[in-house]
């Protein structure tokens, strides 16, 4: 698990944005480090830093997980170059995971009672 070091903040979550991190580690920091994990956000969007598609759709599902829509509308609008559908979408379809596999659970428990 991603663990932010007390010592230089901003340089662990920079690495959280640029390593492989898994949406775990996102909504991890994105709820106990809120105010940071939104500053970093917009500090790397606004110099112009480019992230990793899979990382632009754990930031929106990370923001929509912590209920932050404030900030997951900012990136549509204000940088929809880089947080677009295609990022909107996965982070969407990683949310809804949960709920696709017990439906199928479900239909699975449904048919073996047949």
């Amino acid at each position: 698990p991603f663990v932010l070091s007390s010592d230089r903040p901003w340089m662990a979550l920079a690495g959280l944005f640029t390593q492989d991190s898994t949406l775990v580690d996102h909504v991890t920091v994105a709820s106990d480090h809120a105010a940071e994990y939104a500053a970093t956000i917009v500090l790397l969007c606004k110099q112009g830093v480019v992230l990793a598609t899979n990382t632009q759709a754990n930031i929106l599902a990370a923001l929509l997980a912590t209920r932050n829509r404030e900030l997951c509308r900012y990136l549509l609008v204000n940088h929809g170059d880089e947080f677009g559908l295609v990022q909107l979408l996965k982070a969407l379809t990683w949310l809804d995971t949960p709920r696709r596999i017990r439906a199928l659970k479900k239909r699975i428990s449904r048919l073996k009672k047949q």
